[in-house]
C-alpha cells in the first residue's frame, strides 16, 4: 500500500496503461551502479539516483533519450545505499519529481546517511567491517524528504503508471523491485549482474530473506532482471543461483 503525502503526481502523469516495450527502458551507468529511465507515454520514471555528483550525467542521458527533466514524474528508489541515492536531492530539485521508497528505508534518505550492509564473502566482509567502523562519514549524502512511502506489494496505476512494486528484502530490509508487465524486473541490488555464473550479491543484510525474495521474483514470472550493478540477468541464471543457494 501507499502512504500518500502528495497527490499531484496522479494529475500530472499520463493515465495510459499500455504495455512497455523493452526499448522504452534506458540504462544509465552512474560509475559503479546503474540507474534506469522508463518512458511511459509523455512521462518517465527514474529508478535509482546514483552516487553523489551523478545528477548531471543522469539528466544528460535523459536528454539524449528525448526526456526533459520536467518529464520525469517519479523517482523510485530500490533501496537507500549511497550508490543508489547519492544524487537524489539534486535530481529531485531539477525534475520536481516525487520520490518513492519503502518505509524501512525512508529515514535513511531523510537523514542523509545509510549504513554499510553486511558482506556475504570473505572480501566483502572486510569491506563491510571497514565501512562500518572507519568510513561511515563517506556514505553521507544530502537529506531528501520522500513523497510516497511503500509498505508492501502495490500497483503503480494510482500514480498513472503500469507496473508493480514488490518488497524484496535481503540485500537491505526495505529493498523493492519494480515489475513491468512484459516480464522485466528492475531489481536494484536484490540481483547482481557482475558475475557470469551467479546473481548472488556480495553484500546482503539477510541471506535467507534474499532467498525468499528470489523465490518471489521467480514466482512472479519475471524473465529478465535489470540489476543495480552489472549486466541484465536472465531468468535461467537467477533460477540456478537460487537453486545453489537453497542447497547451502
Amino acid at each position: 500500500m501507499f502512504v500518500y503525502k502528495q497527490l499531484t503526481l496522479v494529475r500530472n502523469m499520463t493515465t495510459s496503461h499500455s504495455r512497455l516495450p523493452t526499448s522504452s527502458i534506458t540504462p544509465i551507468s552512474t560509475g559503479n551502479s546503474n540507474a534506469y529511465l522508463i518512458l511511459d507515454g509523455d512521462r518517465s520514471i527514474l529508478v535509482d539516483a546514483g552516487m553523489p555528483g551523478m545528477a548531471g550525467r543522469i539528466l544528460a542521458k535523459a536528454r539524449n533519450a528525448g526526456i526533459r527533466p520536467q518529464d520525469i514524474g517519479l523517482i523510485v528508489l530500490t533501496h537507500s545505499h549511497i550508490d543508489h541515492v547519492g544524487s537524489l536531492f539534486a535530481l529531485k530539485k531539477a525534475t520536481e519529481a516525487q520520490v518513492l521508497i519503502h518505509a524501512m528505508e525512508a529515514d535513511h534518505i531523510r537523514k542523509g546517511h545509510s549504513p554499510f550492509p553486511a558482506g556475504t564473502n570473505r572480501f566483502s566482509r572486510v569491506i563491510s567491517f571497514l565501512g562500518q567502523r572507519l568510513l561511515s562519514r563517506l556514505v553521507n549524502f544530502t537529506p531528501t524528504e520522500p513523497d510516497q512511502i511503500v509498505t508492501k506489494k502495490c500497483d503503480l496505476r494510482p500514480l498513472g503508471f503500469q507496473g508493480e512494486l514488490l518488497h524484496t528484502p535481503g540485500h537491505s530490509c526495505g529493498s523493492i523491485c519494480l515489475l513491468l508487465e512484459e516480464g522485466t524486473a528492475l531489481a536494484g541490488d536484490t540481483v547482481f549482474g557482475i558475475f557470469p555464473n551467479s546473481a548472488f550479491p556480495p553484500f546482503a543484510e539477510n541471506v535467507q530473506e534474499l532467498l525468499s525474495s528470489w523465490h518471489l521474483l521467480l514466482s512472479a514470472g519475471c524473465q529478465e532482471f535489470l540489476p543495480g550493478h552489472g549486466r541484465p540477468v536472465s531468468r535461467a541464471l537467477l533460477q540456478s543461483s537460487y537453486d545453489k543457494l537453497r542447497k547451502q
